[in-house]
């Protein structure tokens, strides 16, 4: 009788733990596919595996290579189970970088990088989700993150349509954050109304 009541304690207790991991996987990806729309992305690309760490690098307007960095940690478990704990530290500060860089377009500070780096599911789902943040295209980031950002220097990237816009002709949109013209009636990005 005992035996029963431990492994049906056991059980539960996986199934349980089972249901919070899927829950932070599902928040996850939600996260991530609104974070993408607001970037002005297709919300499926955040769904698929390597894909979507390559355009998390587009959307953070990272130098192509740090995609190698962003998944070396997977390449290199695939390889050598001897490499993975090096090559979890080299992904996680390139995901810190990506994380950096689209935190300025959120209009966000460093820390909020780290957040986003420590507790995606949290950070990034907030990021993505919430109307508070907003997706400037505007901003300028580096092409290497915090490592270089001399505007003066070529690795300085920004995807605006017009550098030289004046900010009384444009407007953002409410629900995705996209910049848009202010004789705009629909959002280009979304398109609702705004």
């Amino acid at each position: 009788m005992n035996n029963n009541f431990i492994f049906g304690g056991i059980f539960a207790f996986s199934i349980l733990l089972l249901g919070i991991v899927f829950l932070v996987l599902i928040i996850n990806i939600v996260g991530r596919w609104c974070l993408f729309k607001k970037a002005g992305k297709n919300g499926w690309e955040a769904i698929i595996p390597f894909y979507s760490d390559w355009v998390y690098v587009e959307i953070a307007q990272l130098n192509y290579w740090w995609f190698f960095l962003v998944v070396s940690n997977s390449i290199a478990n695939f390889l050598s189970d001897d490499l993975g704990s090096i090559f979890y530290f080299v992904s996680l500060i390139a995901l810190f970088v990506c994380n950096y860089n689209i935190s300025k377009k959120l209009h966000k500070d460093t820390v909020f990088a780290v957040l986003m780096t420590i507790f995606p599911f949290i950070f990034v789902t907030m990021a993505g989700v919430s109307s508070n943040y907003k997706w400037d295209d505007s901003v300028k980031v580096g092409k290497n993150g915090p490592f270089g950002n001399n505007e003066n220097d070529d690795n300085f990237a920004s995807t605006s349509d017009n550098d030289n816009i004046n900010n009384s002709d444009v407007k953002y949109c409410p629900y995705c954050g996209k910049q848009n013209n202010n004789n705009d009636k629909f959002c280009s990005n979304c398109g609702r109304e705004i």
